[in-house]
């Protein structure tokens, strides 16, 4: 799954960003250029979805695919497949959990709701077992304070949340194949009984440890969309789902900004403010443009130019910024080419 990943989004960038891009878009930094990359070349879907991935690793991984010759990198660093590439991506292509990822919604949530739904699991479990010492399986410390918030609300009637939130589970797991269902059962721990950690399920499975990660990734986005819809009558899971935007909210310094700009200050104006680069001020702008589609773009771009830039895109068949710029008049700079981009290719 992995490899497939990797290969699809690397497919998506087609040769117009860097090596870096992926691994950023994958572990989900934070910058408006990752966020506005991952909507241009649509590819959010895996945004923030493997937060913990090793950028050694990941490397090490690209170099591999180029000594088996299925990536070509250029002198800018933009990666592109082969031929012998597309094939591979075609045979590994049709993973069925691939297609279950939402990690522009559900990446800031995902990692919390398992935690939480790992640590009640445990605790529930070894309460009504009269076991009151036992080691945590997660170390987490907004997970441990909610599970002992939820614990104390319920636990006059412990048992029957315990018994309705086991069937929320096994209704779902009815619809979740192998190994993804074997996967999150693995990790679950209880009264005398320790989870698999991701190294020992990926020997007892006979997957890589990356396939461990991103098959659990997948099956909690299932699950959390299927909490969303809730067309089950799920009891008890919905609880567990923190209340946490659906999209990326604003970063904090972008909303200072944005609040700013509101009041009518201009951009130098408000980098004077906050003593902070005119080129961050923008930054902040095209990031609000990203996040907000109601966001006009207009009082920095005028509809002319904006008219020229995706022309010239549309001539050029390119999103590359350097070979969009360097092909138009010079009163166009990047900060209007990428207020264009989030304007028409974030939606």
């Amino acid at each position: 799954m992995f490899h497939a990943i990797l290969l699809r989004c690397l497919k998506q960038l087609q040769g117009e960003r860097s090596l870096s891009s992926v691994y950023h878009l994958l572990t989900g930094k934070k910058s408006t250029q990752t966020i506005q990359d991952a909507k241009l070349f649509q590819v959010e879907v895996f945004f923030g979805v493997y937060p913990t991935l090793n950028r050694l690793h990941y490397d090490k991984t690209i170099k591999k695919f180029q000594k088996q010759q299925l990536l070509d990198v250029d002198e800018n660093q933009g990666i592109e497949l082969t031929s012998d590439g597309e094939k591979y991506l075609h045979s590994i292509n049709d993973i069925e959990g691939l297609d279950w990822f939402q990690g522009y919604t559900y990446h800031k949530m995902a990692p919390l709701f398992l935690n939480r739904l790992l640590l009640f699991i445990q605790t529930a479990s070894n309460m009504l077992n009269q076991q009151k010492e036992f080691v945590p399986i997660v170390d987490d410390e907004a997970a441990k304070r909610w599970v002992r918030q939820y614990f104390h609300h319920n636990k006059r009637n412990l048992e029957g949340l315990f018994n309705n939130l086991y069937k929320d589970l096994m209704l779902l797991f009815e619809s979740i194949p192998s190994p993804y269902r074997d996967i999150i059962i693995a990790r679950m721990s209880g009264y005398k009984l320790i989870g698999l950690s991701k190294d020992q399920i990926a020997t007892q499975v006979k997957i890589t440890v990356d396939d461990v990660e991103l098959y659990l990734q997948a099956t909690i986005h299932y699950i959390l969309n299927k909490v969303s819809e809730n067309n089950h009558g799920l009891k008890v899971l919905p609880s567990f789902v923190p209340n946490i935007s659906d999209a990326l909210p604003l970063t904090t310094s972008a909303q200072k900004t944005l609040m700013f700009y509101r009041q009518g200050i201009s951009l130098s104006e408000i980098a004077a403010k906050r003593n902070l680069k005119r080129s961050t001020i923008q930054d902040h702008i095209i990031e609000i443009a990203v996040v907000e589609p109601s966001f006009s773009i207009h009082s920095f771009v005028s509809k002319d130019k904006e008219r020229i830039i995706l022309a010239k895109v549309q001539e050029l068949q390119t999103k590359r910024l350097k070979v969009i710029k360097e092909s138009l008049p010079n009163d166009i700079d990047y900060f209007d080419i990428r207020l264009v981009f989030a304007k028409h290719f974030s939606s």
